[in-house]
Formats: C-alpha cells, sequence, structure tokens
C-alpha cells in the first residue's frame, strides 16, 4: 500500500524512497518494543572518528541522548543504534551493490563498550563483534524481479570479490514479494540453521516466503543488542572538566 501510494504521488525516485523507508520505519516501531524512534537518511560516527554512509532508516535504543534528535537530526552515535537499513523500492544488482557498500561503511564502526554494558547484553558469545561492538545492518526492498538465488549469488560474489570481512558483510536482505537472505556468519550465533543433511549452515542462506514483515521483526528482536547501560552513552564522547576549581 505504501508503495502504491508512493507511486501514485509521484515520479522522483529520491522523494519516493523516503516515503518508503518512513512507512517501514513507522511499523517496526509499532512492533519491536526496543524501538523507540526511527530516523531517516541519516549517518552514524564513533568514538574513533568513523563515519557511515547516509543511510535509509536507522532504529535508535532508548539510550541514545535526546538532544541528538530534535530539529532533524543528521548524526548519531553508535552506541544508541539498535540497527540501520536501506531502503529500496526495487531492488537489482546496482541497488544490492549499493546496499552492500553502505552495509560495509556501516559495519566498521564499532561501540565503545564498558564492562557494564558486557554484564548486562542478550547477545551471544559468537555474535559479539557483528551485533554488540558493531549493529546489525539489513536491506529492506518492496519488489524484485529476480529470484532469490540470484541476489544471494551477487551479494557472495560482492563480499568475494571485495575480499570482506565477516563483521562487515551486510547481516540480512529481505525482499517483499520474494523472501529472504540471511548471513549467518559461522552459524553458530544466535540464529542456527542446519541443511537437509544435518550439518551445520553458514555463510548466506536464503528462503522463498511470503511472512517478510513478521520474519523482519523475528530477526531484529534476535540480534539486536538489549542491553542496560549503567554508564552514559555522552561520557564515551566527552568527560566532566574538572580542572580549575578551587574549594
Amino acid at each position: 500500500r505504501a508503495l502504491k501510494n508512493a507511486r501514485s504521488s509521484t515520479t522522483h525516485r529520491s522523494v519516493r524512497g523516503d516515503e518508503l523507508a518512513g512507512a517501514l520505519g513507522e511499523e517496526i516501531q509499532d512492533h519491536f518494543v526496543d524501538c523507540v524512534s526511527f530516523h531517516e537518511r541519516c549517518e552514524i560516527r564513533d568514538t574513533h572518528c568513523k563515519l557511515s554512509r547516509e543511510v535509509d532508516l536507522v532504529l535508535l535504543n532508548r539510550f541514545h541522548p535526546a538532544f541528538l534528535l530534535k530539529n532533524r537530526p543528521r548524526s548519531f552515535f553508535i552506541e544508541g543504534v539498535l540497527a540501520a537499513a536501506e531502503v529500496k523500492t526495487s531492488l537489482d544488482k546496482n541497488e544490492t551493490v549499493d546496499c552492500l557498500e553502505k552495509a560495509r561503511a556501516f559495519k566498521v564502526l564499532q561501540s565503545k563498550l564498558t564492562d557494564n554494558d558486557f554484564k548486562s547484553h542478550n547477545v551471544d558469545e559468537p555474535d559479539r563483534d557483528r551485533y554488540l561492538v558493531r549493529r546489525p545492518f539489513f536491506a529492506f526492498a518492496y519488489e524484485d524481479d529476480r529470484d532469490l538465488r540470484t541476489v544471494q549469488e551477487n551479494i557472495e560474489e560482492w563480499v568475494s570479490g571485495n575480499h570482506v570481512p565477516s563483521a562487515e558483510q551486510i547481516d540480512a536482505i529481505f525482499v517483499l514479494n520474494k523472501g529472504i537472505v540471511v548471513n549467518l556468519g559461522a552459524g553458530t550465533g544466535a540464529i542456527e540453521m542446519k541443511g537437509e543433511n544435518a550439518d551445520v549452515l553458514s555463510g548466506f542462506v536464503r528462503k522463498g516466503t511470503s511472512s517478510i514483515f513478521s520474519q523482519l521483526i523475528s530477526w531484529l528482536s534476535l540480534v539486536c543488542p538489549s542491553f542496560s547501560s549503567l554508564d552514559p552513552i555522552l561520557l564515551k564522547y566527552t568527560s566532566f572538566n574538572i580542572d580549575g576549581y578551587v574549594g
């Protein structure tokens, strides 16, 4: 419905994409309790001064400093991010590569975690570097004329050809009229699957399904870090100046 309405209102590609990212963000916020807010066309940075490319959709947790949420924010702290996504009207090979490039630029960002953060999170040990130190990145497409096998092959070819480390690869792609391609990593984390011969699956796997949105929410619930941060994010980026005081 969102895609149909967007196409009837304008033919300008970027405006249509904005509308579709917002529609997806609204649905995720309504169904995913850990998502306190979502924002469109934003950048994310970390304490190492690394900056992502602009991404279509950013989901924030309840710990992100509120002052950056006002007046159409442009940049967020990675520690306050639940996940980020690239949203496409229609996916093809070039758009797939764009998603993979933006995923890699996002996945190089690393959260500054304290001992207290490590004590109270829900991320399995094998997934710690992918989903806690870094945060999940997925792509969502409203349609794609290709079959899922081709989508998966495009992903694997680009990842292999560009020698992308496991932790910097895209985590999943959801195609509304097709199915899902999920990156299992080593296959021993929160999502474990077995093949036809009961062997443990790893890397990219695919499944045709019409239950895209419910599976997206379930996937986010599995991979997004949920924890009680006892140390304010702001203190990771600045400190209270104690110089110059007198008693």
